[in-house]
């Protein structure tokens, strides 16, 4: 039980500290492609959620198979190229 708590918790604060990331990109004006809140890309295999944010209109939200991280993925646009 003790386990199941502390791994549930683990999941909890990466996935946070990734919408902290998410909402400084979005505050800063960098347009967001994809949000992962668990697990790090491995190939092209990913389960998306259906998820619908005012904050985060079109981004993709996905969970991968290697769980062992998150991360939040810009677009490359134009943005990029200004930097």
């Amino acid at each position: 039980m003790l386990t199941a708590i502390l791994v549930f918790s683990l999941i909890f604060a990466v996935a946070a500290h990734e919408m902290g990331h998410a909402y400084a990109m979005a505050e800063s004006g960098v347009p967001i492609k994809r949000i992962s809140l668990l697990g790090l890309p491995l190939g092209k295999i990913a389960l998306k959620l259906p998820i619908k944010l005012k904050k985060f209109p079109n981004v993709e939200w996905v969970v991968t198979p290697f769980i062992l991280g998150a991360f939040v993925e810009p677009h490359d646009n134009e943005y990029n190229e200004k930097i």
